[in-house]
Order: structure tokens, then sequence, then C-alpha cells
């Protein structure tokens, strides 16, 4: 094949390396700061952790595929049509969510489109988290479809000769397997407001979009997939196939970019890990030519000029190393190619700039000003102003003085204002940030950006503290604002809050690496003594144990604390020493082969009775705290088992969830410790069940977080019904309750964390309409009311708010919302029932609403 680009081969990536190494002793007391230092020196070590993006995917992946290896294609669809069928609710009361941050830490986001002639609107597309748009240049933002069919929207094209068209492509196709497939390409006309999926797309070709661009000559929209090359001449009715795989075999089509020659100028890549290739068209794609291409070769990004359209640039990943192997620059439309300069040595010492991810952060642009100014996004953000010759790392991953400016690692996507070309925006990781210089500085735009990617999520006994651990953006805390901080680093795990004194809290790093905090956060340090652990200090442990390992808190006595490898960890003291209180639970012996251990409980009420569930669907249950062991599958599914609840009132009592595919076979109920079991999934869809938790004192209402949002059965199980009011058509990981003030949390892959009300006495409405100028609450209406009544309130600034309905003696009858919310005007529906759900009786009443430093009651009159 010709005109091969020159190729340069790296050295080994994982070739030994010194590690960063702290004190052995366990007690010593650690800052973020101390866990960023140590990621530093690994990836100066050629150890790279940042993120362990296939780590994450697998264990993801792995919980949803078993027992069948894979995860249905059509799963998402079907769910939807049980749903739209038989999960409505119809007369049991729908929960109403409440956001609860964080908004400013961001998640993945995949794709930027700037409005062509006002800058500030701009729409992206998170990988978990839908479509969202701003107004204001960032300083806000606001979803565009919570219950899109797909919220893994990954790539964006909006219509060069109409700015309301926009088309967002669905499915993650860079080797994502954690579930989050697409579903097609999804259009909207009316600039977002509403969407539909183009039916053209509803097959396999299009599960996986990467790219979506418009000819702005033709109008023809071309799709990049995993399974090729398409493109539409009608708007999205129909798609004619233009380089495909043999069969329908995946090609991986990662970019398609088109340089304006007349006709222009067309460059397909394909391939993901090696053998990867660029295709050319000089004809406006009626064909194309192999142009570059080699067996060394990973995923190629290509990027073209505005300003100059013979030039064109290509970074292509090293198959052997997963870094950047090389890049090249066109000056003719690619009949020709030369070799440019790899940015790299990294400021944190990585020898490029993506390495050893290219795979999965790989991106490339032009100027549109000027051919010779050349950006480069992998791990960290970097420029050439002189056609590749020499670049400056314009951010960094980390903060520190001396280095480049801090931006979050990972970038996935650059565009530019068509209407200022001095205004760029870039989408990565840890969400959205602009720049107004063409990348000189940067500025975080995640201002009520709501993406975050929780595994769990965990609350004070009281008050408006949150906690919970993310993908890649580690173990988070608040104190009520929207704005979270990040106490620590990496990917964040299990997470638990000492409800005797919440000061302590107990978080993981990656493979059951322990660490607890007294002082709320503020500080940590290792509490693993007696759990064997790797030779360095953040290393987790040396057991066969899950990426994201579980532990749990003893509901009874806040110093008891069990966590499961392949084996169950207890800790009586805090944490301050652990013993194994039991062998090989899931049958696979002690080797690293095998399967682990994926939920861990004690139950309410009586501590000496532990269940355990694992990823092969093994349940074993302990009724004398550990000192014997009982395997307690009968009746149960072949499943991995993802959560174990037992009712408050009465420990034999018990629910099992479980992931997969496997129909009518997701959540299970015991009465005799496990002894036996019984199906009660009745109507719930079939796709995979995350969480559950028993309301603690109507044992028949259970409420389990599902892929597609929670589901609430009333009835004991006999019917379900989708409970997603306020929320989305997200995945919800981990559910935790709050008995002091009845609520219910939710800590969402996609949209960060929410709570609701279970007493399910009051609505609240952000009316969204502005920014009041001073603290204002209105009388309530209708007064006199029966049964319910609404009054608003406005706030000037955001603050912790908390509305309090009183009797007349000042006896508080129901809390109707206490959280952080942002400035606004809200209204505030109550159905005249107490924190218990009971309706209360006529008479007259008091309603109360704190925002800070405000505060002001009026009253109201009950008549039935």
């Amino acid at each position: 094949m010709k005109n091969r680009l020159l190729y340069f081969l790296l050295s080994g990536l994982l070739a030994g390396g010194a590690y960063f190494y702290f004190s052995t002793d366990q007690t010593r007391v650690l800052t973020t700061e101390d866990f960023r230092e140590w990621r530093i020196e690994q990836k100066k070590n050629k150890k790279p952790n940042y993120g362990y993006p296939k780590e994450a995917i697998k264990w993801y992946f792995e919980q949803r595929a078993y027992p069948l290896g894979y995860i249905p294609e059509g799963w998402r669809q079907e769910a939807l049509e049980h749903i739209q069928r038989e999960n409505l609710p119809i007369e049991a009361p729908a929960l109403t969510w409440t956001q609860l941050g964080p908004g400013n830490i961001g998640g993945r986001v995949r794709a930027v489109v700037v409005h062509p002639t006002n800058p500030d609107i701009v729409y992206i597309g998170a990988v978990s988290g839908g479509v969202w748009k701003t107004t204001n240049g960032g300083a806000s933002w606001a979803p565009l479809k919570d219950h899109m069919e797909n919220l893994a929207v990954c790539s964006m094209v909006m219509d060069p000769t109409n700015p309301n068209v926009i088309y967002a492509g669905t499915g993650e196709g860079f080797f994502n397997l954690d579930a989050i497939r697409g579903e097609g390409i999804f259009k909207t006309t009316d600039a977002g407001a509403t969407w539909s999926r183009l039916a053209s797309t509803n097959n396999n070709n299009f599960y996986y979009v990467n790219k979506l661009i418009i000819d702005n000559t033709t109008n023809t929209l071309w799709a990049a997939t995993r399974k090729g090359l398409f493109r539409s001449n009608d708007g999205g009715n129909t798609f004619t196939d233009v380089l495909v795989g043999t069969g329908g075999a995946d090609v991986h089509c990662t970019d398609v970019e088109i340089s304006y020659s007349s006709p222009p100028t067309i460059y397909a890549a394909f391939g993901l890990f090696d053998n990867a290739s660029v295709y050319r068209s000089t004809d406006g794609g009626s064909n194309f030519t192999p142009n570059l291409g080699h067996a060394s070769y990973g995923r190629i990004e290509i990027a073209t000029s505005k300003s100059n359209p013979a030039v064109a640039y290509v970074s292509i990943m090293n198959a052997s190393t997963y870094g950047i192997g090389a890049m090249g620059i066109t000056t003719d439309w690619g009949n020709t190619w030369s070799s440019i300069t790899i940015p790299g040595p990294t400021y944190s010492g990585s020898s490029d700039y993506a390495i050893p991810q290219a795979w999965y952060d790989n991106i490339i642009y032009v100027d549109p000003d000027n051919a010779a100014i050349v950006y480069a996004g992998g791990i960290d953000f970097w420029k050439s102003t002189n056609g590749g010759i020499n670049w400056t790392q314009k951010t960094n991953w980390y903060p520190q003085g001396g280095a480049p400016q801090y931006v979050h690692a990972d970038q996935h996507a650059i565009a530019f204002s068509p209407s200022n070309s001095n205004m760029m925006y870039l989408g990565n990781d840890g969400g959205m940030w602009k720049s107004t210089n063409k990348g000189e500085n940067w500025t975080s735009l995640n201002n009520g950006l709501y993406i975050t990617q929780f595994y769990y999520g965990a609350v004070s006994p009281s008050g408006s503290k949150y906690y919970g651990g993310t993908q890649d953006n580690g173990t988070l805390g608040t104190t009520g604002s929207h704005n979270w901080t990040e106490l620590l680093g990496g990917d964040g795990g299990a997470t638990e809050v000492d409800f005797v004194n919440p000061n302590n809290i107990y978080m993981e790093y990656i493979n059951f690496a322990f660490f607890k905090s007294t002082d709320a956060g503020a500080t940590f340090f290792k509490a693993m003594n007696g759990i064997p652990t790797g030779p360095n200090f953040w290393d987790g442990t040396t057991d066969r144990t899950l990426f994201i390992t579980p532990f749990s808190m003893d509901p009874n006595n806040s110093s008891n604390i069990v966590g499961g490898t392949y084996r169950v960890w207890r800790t009586t003291n805090g944490a301050a020493n652990w013993s194994a209180i039991s062998g090989d639970l899931t049958g696979d012996g002690s080797g690293q082969q095998g399967a682990r251990i994926s939920t861990v409980i004690i139950a309410k009420g009586n501590s000496n009775v532990i269940y355990v569930g694992c990823t092969n669907g093994r349940v074993q249950v302990s009724t004398d705290g550990g000192a014997n062991w009982n395997l307690r599958n009968s009746g149960l599914p072949n499943a991995y088992v993802t959560r174990i609840a037992t009712d408050p009132s009465n420990p034999a009592v018990a629910y099992a969830t479980f992931s997969g595919f496997t129909s009518s076979s997701k959540i299970y109920k015991t009465t005799d410790y496990g002894v036996s079991w019984t199906n009660i999934s009745t109507n719930l869809p079939n796709l995979p069940v995350n969480c559950v938790i028993v309301h603690p004192t109507q044992s028949n209402s259970i409420y389990v977080g599902t892929d597609l949002g929670v589901f609430t059965t009333t009835n004991g199980g006999t019917s379900w019904f989708q409970d997603v009011g306020g929320m989305a058509n997200v995945s919800v990981d981990d559910l935790d309750y709050r008995s002091s003030d009845n609520r219910l949390f939710a800590a969402t892959h996609g949209r960060s964390m929410f709570s609701a009300n279970l007493s399910g006495a009051a609505d609240v409405t952000d009316l969204g309409t502005g920014t009041p100028e001073k603290f204002e609450l209105t009388h309530n209406y209708p007064n006199p009311f029966n049964p319910s009544t609404h009054f608003r309130y406005s706030i000037p600034e955001a603050s912790d708010v908390k509305v309090v309905i009183y009797d007349i003696n000042g006896a508080q009858i129901a809390e109707l919302v206490n959280n952080y919310q942002n400035t606004g005007f809200y209204e505030v529906s109550w159905n005249g029932t107490n924190d218990a759900g009971n309706f209360v009786s006529s008479g007259t009443y008091f309603f109360t609403v704190r925002a800070g430093n405000f505060v002001e009651t009026k009253k109201m009159l009950l008549i039935k």
C-alpha cells in the first residue's frame, strides 16, 4: 500500500519501573494531594492507572453479560416497550426525585456542537447522561430529553443550513462494553425541544455511532459506526452503506472528515486495536480507496483544515503500546503524507500525550483560521503553531505549581464557535471546558451539568451531607451544595457514613484499597490491618476481588463493617483491625481466577445474620456471625447477584437482586434465611437490577434500581411500576434510605445523585422563570383547602432550603423540602399527609420556608 506514514515504534509501556513509596504505617494521615502525587509517580514510572477505563468497563460489563457471555442487542428497546405496556404507575403514588448533584464534577463528554451565529448556544452529548444544552455559554445547562430511548449520546452534528436541526448518534463504539449500547440516531427539528429516532437507524448498523458529519455542499449526512461508513441524502430517512465489513462484521469506523475541495475530499478511518487504515474519496464520496494503513496501526483520528482544505492531519495509535505511534500531515489532499512530531513527554512523565489509552481518548483538530495551528488531545491537551513540528502542553490532569493549567484528564471532543474562532470548547471525562483564546487558558463549564457516574452513594444520618464513589472522578462529598469536592482520587467505590459519628467516613479505591476519615473527609488513612495487600501503599488486597469491591456497615452497630473478596472480611472496631470470617464462598477456591463476592450485608435487627451474593449466582447465609455458612441457592437463577437487602423488622426476610438478561429472573424473596426463595420479578422488564431497598415501616413497599431508573412495588412484588419522576431513564447503581427524614437516595451512573420523600407529602417544582431579586413566600392556594394546596417561594441566591409543615401547637407534621436549591422560583404542592404518609385531620396549620438566612411562616386552613 503506497504512501504509508513513516512509523515510529515506542518503547514498551508496561516494562517495569519503580514505585512511589509511602511509609508502610497504615495510620498515616493523608490528603487528596498525597494520592495525586502517587499517581504522578506511577505515570512517570510507566505504571498507568488514571481512570482504569478498561477495568471499569470490564467490571460493568461482566455483571450484565453473565451467564450469557454477551449483552443482547435489543434489550433497551424491548425494556422500554415493556415499561410502556406494563410498568406505568396507575394507582400507586409515584416518587418525585430531586437533584442533589454534583453539578460541578461532570462526566464523560464525547460530542460538542456550537450554534453557527450564537457562540453561547452549545449542545453536548454525555455517554450516559444524554443531550444537554446551554444558552448562556455554559453558565447553566439543561437536559433535553430525560426519557430519550437511549442516553448514551456519543456523536452529534448540526445541520449547516438550519441550526434547529441536530442529529445525535448513540452508543460508544470505542471498546465500551459497559452496556450503554446505542439505539441509532436521533433527530430534532426544533433545537432540541423534541427528538425522534430515525427509523432507518433502528438496527445493529447504528448501535455504536462514533462520528456524525454533514457535507455542507450537498447536505449529505455521514455516519461512522462500528459496522462501517454510511450516508444519507434525505435527512436520515434512508441510509446507504458505503464501506462495511463482510457479512456484517465489525470494522470500527472511528472517524470521518471532509476537506472542501471541488468535489470534496472525504477521509474515513477504520480499525481500533490493529490493522487500522484510512480510506479516501476524491469525488465527494462516490468512491473510496485505501490511503494509509498498517497492521501495527490502532485507532486513527483525522483533522481537516477549514482555512486550507489541502491540509489534513492524522494521529495513529501504536497497536503494541496503546500510545500514539505516529502523527502525520498532508498538504496535497492526501496524495502524500509526512511525519510530524508526537507531543510528549508530558509534564507527568508519560512518553506521549495519550499513552496507554489512545484507543479511548485520542482527538486532533485544526484551528479554523490557520492550517499550521493544530491541537491534540489524549490524557492531556496540546497545541502546535507550526504544523506539528513543535508542541506545547496546554493542560495537565492534576493541579500543581509550575505545571500547565489543570483541566480534567481524557480528552474526547473539540469544537470551535463558528462565529467566534477564539472561542473553543473541550469535552472530556470531567465534563465541559471553555477557552476564549484558542486553547491558551481554560475555564470549567460544569455549572449544573449533572452527568457524574456513581458506583455507590452514602448519606449522613441527618442534614445535607452526601458522599459517593464515582467512575474516574474519585470519592466525592458535599455539605449540601451542588458543588461537590473530591475526597479520595481515582475510581471511587463503596462508601459508608458512621450513623453514630458521621465524621467517620469509609471509602475505597479500586481492588478493596480501604480508607477511613475521622474528619468528614478532610483527611484519610489506610485501614486494612489484617487484610493481605500488595507491597505499595495504594495497593488493594491480593485476594481475588472485584475492581469495585463491595463492603457495608452493620445497621445495628456502626463499628462493624463487612467486605467481600472471595471470602468475607469483618472489622468490629471501626476498621482498626480486620479478620476473615469465612473461607471461599464462591466455590472457586482462593486463586486469582474465578468468581468473587459481589454483595455482602448484615441484617437489620441481628448482627449475627450475614448474607453474601457472588458473581456466579451463589448466595451464602450465616446466622451465627460467620462461624458457619450455608449455601442458599434453592430456587435462585444462575445470574450475577448485585445486592441483598433484609426486611428492617425481620432478618429472616431478605430480597436478592440479579443483573443480566435472563428474563423474569430479577428479584427474589426469602422468609427463612434463604432456605427457600420466591421469584417476585412478576412484571419487571428484562433488564439488570442493580440494588434494592425495603421501606422501613411498610414491608410491602420495595424499591429497586435498574439500568432504566427506579421501579417500585407497593404490594410485595405482585406488580411493579417505573418510578422516575424528575429523574431519567438512567442506570441507578445504588439506593440508600435515611430514617431521620424518610428519604430515599439514588446514586446514578450518568445523572449524579437524587433524593425523594417517601411520605409522598410534597411535589416541588422549579418554575424556571429567571432569577429573583429577593426572598419571597406567597400565601397558599386554595385556602381553605381539601385535600391539597400549593404555595410558591423565591430564593435570590443558592442555599440550603427547608420547608416544614407545623400544626397549631407547633409540632412538626411534615418536612416537604430539605436540600440545596439553586436560585430561582419554586412551587410546593402539599397533599395533606404527614411524614408517615397518613392524612392529617381538619385544622389550622403553618408552613415555614427557611433558605439560608431567610425564614418566613404563613397560616393555612384544612377543612374536610
